[in-house]
């Protein structure tokens, strides 16, 4: 009886669904134009963004100057040789770890750690993390970057991603 109540509503939700998905693309397929003419241009110019004071912006990075770059933060310029200022930017840490399952077979998983920074640096807590966890074949990843050119405009950098090395 159980199993005939959740098949039926599993069937309702999905009639639905389907109507509700029929009933909105006619509504955007009725009004293409309208839509067009209501989108803002975006701002695709995307200023690079290098790790520190370098000129490294993504690849594979050995640990040592992984771990002295970080601590300077991130620096923006443009290709005329404008500084921007970075206002924040979202840090992901993929850690790659092994691991040993119940009966007792080992395997290599992946942790991910986010955190959104406001400005350019790091805090000292996240420092002394990476600095201590951080090793061979982790993949650091630096996304949704604002920079504030010194014409006040403000645009995305490029996204960076780096892979720990030796």
């Amino acid at each position: 009886m159980k199993r005939i109540v959740f098949l039926s509503i599993l069937l309702v939700a999905c009639i639905f669904y389907n109507v509700l998905v029929a009933q909105t693309s006619k509504a955007t397929k009725a009004k293409p134009q309208q839509a067009e003419k209501e989108k803002p241009k975006p701002n695709n110019k995307r200023v690079p963004v290098y790790l520190g004071n370098s000129d490294l912006s993504s690849g594979i990075i050995p640990k040592q100057i992984f771990d002295s770059l970080i601590v300077q933060g991130i620096t923006a310029r443009d290709s005329s040789g404008n500084i921007g200022r970075v206002s924040g930017f979202d840090f992901f840490y993929k850690e790659r770890n092994l691991y040993e399952d119940s009966v007792g077979n080992y395997y290599i998983g992946v942790d991910f750690i986010s955190e959104t920074f406001a400005g350019n640096q790091f805090d000292h807590v996240a420092i002394t993390a990476l600095h201590e966890r951080s090793k061979k074949d982790d993949t650091t990843i630096f996304e949704n970057i604002t920079v504030i050119m010194p014409d006040s405009s403000r645009h995305l950098g490029k996204p960076m991603m780096f892979v720990i090395g030796k």
